[in-house]
């Protein structure tokens, strides 16, 4: 099981909100891959700074004439600190860009995750009083919660 944090983004009240889910804990495609993963998660500054500190640690590691293993295992110490606090920084860039956290579920995987994320948000949706100029309401799946319009049944 894990743990991930929902977040979302209200863009219009006519449309259903923005929802990401981000996983808390160790990520292997930034230990793996560091600036390819912070590009593709869309970490630009992350991105940025992780290529300054490759370039700065290869000119260092020439500059103070380290051998190949010695630069290997700081790249490879930089890669684990990257990993264990990448999910930190998605969580950080969704914030930064309007995602608010919201809550925490626990799946055994994302599409669970999603599900459980999901559920929450409409059971809660549903919960709120909701006050309408015009009878009903119905929940669609690409509009959240709205009203229904006049329809002869």
């Amino acid at each position: 099981m894990r743990d991930y944090a929902v977040l979302v983004r209200d863009r219009h009240p006519d449309r259903a909100p923005d929802i990401a889910l981000v996983p808390y804990g160790f990520s292997w495609g930034a230990f793996l891959f560091q600036a390819l993963w912070a590009l593709y998660r869309g970490v630009w500054l992350t991105a940025i700074l992780l290529l300054v500190a490759a370039m700065a640690i290869s000119l260092i590691a020439d500059t103070l004439g380290l051998d190949p293993l010695g630069a290997a295992t700081v790249e490879i110490a930089g890669s684990l600190i990257l990993a264990f606090g990448a999910n930190d920084l998605r969580r950080f860039e969704l914030v930064r860009r309007g995602f608010a956290v919201t809550g925490i579920v626990r799946a055994a995987g994302l599409a669970e995750a999603e599900a459980r994320a999901i559920t929450g948000l409409v059971e809660e949706a549903v919960e709120q009083p909701v006050e309408f100029s015009g009878g009903a309401t119905e929940l669609s799946h690409s509009q959240g919660l709205r009203p229904l319009a006049n329809r002869s049944m």
